[in-house]
């Protein structure tokens, strides 16, 4: 019940987020990143979660899972200071 309620807030405030967070001219290429990225999650997270909770190990399935995270936490951040350079 509690996830059902977080999943809908989610999907009702994300894209109105979305839009006050990006300038207008980068809103089209913002939305359709967002769109695409949470197609490939859902094509291929159920494969990846099955593989993680296959290896029967809690600390696996949570290390991984924070590596991503922070993967693509360092990879944003690099990719923010190389646009405020140019």
């Amino acid at each position: 019940m509690l996830f059902a309620l977080g999943e809908c807030a989610c999907s009702c405030s994300y894209h109105p987020w979305l839009i006050s967070r990006v300038p207008d001219a980068k809103l089209m290429r913002a939305n359709a990143l967002s769109n695409s990225m949470m197609g490939i999650g859902l094509f291929f997270g159920p494969s990846i979660g099955v593989g993680l909770v296959g290896t029967g190990s809690a600390s696996v399935v949570w290390l991984t899972l924070g590596a991503l995270c922070g993967l693509v936490g360092i990879t944003t951040t690099q990719r923010r200071r190389r646009e405020a350079i140019t």
